[in-house]
């Protein structure tokens, strides 16, 4: 069954919430989903560790953000933004399954040439990916900052937010 597109664009949350940091990207965007509102509409997704199944959820998108974790070498908490092919060269040195999946479905799209005009990572240094619920306290500032960074680049291709009323 194929995902119902309602926007051009996507912004899709990848990890596995049981290991860790390794969850964060699902964080993020279940945050966004809960907070915020969006004019134009965009689709949140929450992409666990789905693989190769996310390639419809891909199919018609303009623009695309991805946030996961990146193992870049650097201090846990690191963020880094990469863009388009940058981010196939990047993430060469898997954390998990869904890594290696991401970098299929990246090239796939491009063979296939519905590939969107835009995606961008935003990649996060993780401390651990141990079993566990949580994320590490070091990470709070990086998602405060990827959260930041996203609602920046939805608002440069013209989408406004608010914060949702919460009574």
């Amino acid at each position: 069954m194929s995902p119902k597109i309602s926007a051009h664009i996507l912004v899709l949350g990848l990890g596995n919430i049981l290991l860790q940091d390794e969850g964060v990207g699902v964080h993020i965007v279940r945050k966004l989903e809960n907070d915020y509102r969006f004019d134009p509409h965009i689709d949140i997704v929450d992409g666990g560790t789905m693989g190769m199944d996310l390639i419809p959820y891909f199919d018609h998108r303009k623009r695309v953000i991805i946030i996961d974790v990146v193992n870049f070498g650097k201090m846990p908490g690191y963020v880094q933004k990469l863009n388009d092919h940058e981010i196939l060269t990047t993430i060469n040195t898997k954390l998990s399954e869904h890594q290696s999946g991401l970098r299929d479905v990246l090239s796939t799209l491009k063979l296939m040439e519905i590939e969107p005009d835009k995606i961008i990572l935003f990649g996060i240094q993780p401390k651990s990916v141990d079993m566990g619920l949580k994320s590490s306290s070091d990470l709070q500032p990086a998602i405060e900052k990827v959260l930041t960074l996203i609602l920046n680049t939805l608002n440069n291709w013209g989408v406004n937010y608010q914060l949702k009323h919460n009574n």
